[in-house]
């Protein structure tokens, strides 16, 4: 509402996914497994008694109700429909989950993160997608934001710094997201091996540290300020 018009700022990352949870392990103990087809891919993680599912997929943009269930979980059952695996079973616990949550991969690229009084903040200012860091980004554009207000003199002054010190770091989070449906929704076959024989051989290769590296790379490329306490 204080931004006004904000469509043609949410960049579709090519891909849409539903994540809830149920009841049990599936045979899993902090653990997880993966099943991929073209364009699909289903994630089960299980911790503490509790079983997480994430059932993605490579799509354009989809026109739908964002407050229809219903009609989400239909776009998910016509994606996932004719797999095999588990995917059967895990469309039913879809539909009797307690905790559903549909969403498109799309970053947030706004040209102001505030406007007169109000500021966003995390996902609502800029959101990454898969694999840039959005809980990081999130403690950490609240850490900053808190900080500039508490010493600044005006709201004016402190959400002009937050910006500055955050966009730099924002830039980077999303740019290392960019691509991230090629990872978890390959479109052929033979990405789906291609993807899958790297993660194998990846705790035996001389640069097995490189993806580590690669992220906190990104993730400390910001120098946080200390701020005084008041």
């Amino acid at each position: 509402m204080a931004f006004g018009d904000t469509s043609g700022r949410i960049h579709h990352l090519g891909m849409y996914g539903a994540i809830f949870s149920f009841p049990g392990t599936y045979g899993l103990d902090h653990e997880g497994v993966m099943y991929s087809e073209p364009a699909s891919c289903a994630t089960i993680v299980s911790t503490g008694g509790r079983t997480r599912a994430a059932l993605d997929f490579a799509s354009p943009p989809l026109a739908y109700d964002h407050h229809d269930r219903a009609q989400q979980e239909a776009l998910v059952e016509k994606a996932f429909d004719g797999l095999g695996w588990e995917i059967p079973r895990l469309l039913a616990q879809m539909r009797a989950a307690d905790d559903f949550y549909f969403a498109p991969a799309a970053q947030v690229v706004l040209s102001a993160y505030s406007s007169g009084r109000v500021a966003l903040l995390g996902d609502a200012g800029y959101a990454p997608g898969p694999g840039g860091m959005g809980t990081g980004l999130a403690l950490i554009g609240a850490y900053v934001l808190a900080g500039e207000l508490a010493e600044a003199g005006d709201h004016e002054t402190a959400f002009s710094r937050y910006e500055s010190r955050m966009r730099p770091y924002v830039t980077i989070c999303q740019r290392q997201a960019q691509g991230a449906d090629k990872f978890l929704v390959p479109r052929k076959k033979s990405q789906i091996w291609r993807r899958n024989q790297m993660m194998r051989l990846l705790p035996y290769m001389p640069g097995k540290s490189l993806i580590k590296r690669m992220t906190e790379r990104a993730a400390s490329a910001i120098d946080l300020t200390s701020y005084a306490t008041p």
